[in-house]
């Protein structure tokens, strides 16, 4: 009985914990991948799709607890997506960008620390979908457009299980 007193109160003295601690109301599955970057910074970088109105869009999220490297700076806008049969995709027609946070504090006695949030997400062609049904992601490549870090990034994100397929196919496409 204890335990589901203290798991009732976690969930609501906070929201974001019973959401998985997700910034922004989205779907959690999709592709995840946590990597260092050159500056030695923790980040989680994940792609999901998902269905506005008629059509799709590719989601990449990335969430880290030091807001410094967030900081006003979005990935530019573009993105090459590199498929495991060689082919790459090149998205162009953004959808919406932009930034969340989340603070932390304590709850329930332990220190939660902010989670910052940048999002991109772009609009997917009828061909764009085919490919990513047909083939699995091997990795991603972006660009900041920060005037301080104009290097190319390159995020290997083996899709193991066919992963945007099935959030594909779930969403009818």
């Amino acid at each position: 009985m204890k335990l589901h007193l203290l798991l009732f109160s976690l969930l609501v003295a906070s929201p974001a914990l019973a959401q998985g601690a997700s910034l922004l109301a989205h779907n959690r599955d999709g592709l995840t991948q946590v990597s260092t970057d050159h500056s030695g910074v923790s980040v989680e970088t994940r792609i999901t799709v998902e269905k506005a109105e008629s059509q799709a869009k590719i989601i990449f999220y990335q969430e880290t607890d030091n807001g410094f490297i967030f900081q006003r700076i979005n990935w530019k806008k573009k993105v090459l997506i590199e498929l495991d049969n060689g082919a790459t995709l090149l998205l162009t027609n953004l959808a919406e960008q932009g930034h969340a946070i989340q603070p932390g504090g304590y709850i329930t006695g332990y220190y939660i620390p902010d989670r910052y949030q940048r999002y991109t997400a772009f609009w997917l062609s009828p061909q764009d979908i085919s490919l990513l049904k047909q083939y699995k992601v091997r990795g991603i490549m972006y660009s900041l457009d920060d005037p301080y870090d104009a290097q190319p990034y390159r995020i290997v994100i083996p899709d193991s299980t066919h992963e945007l397929k099935q959030e594909l196919t779930l969403l009818g496409f």
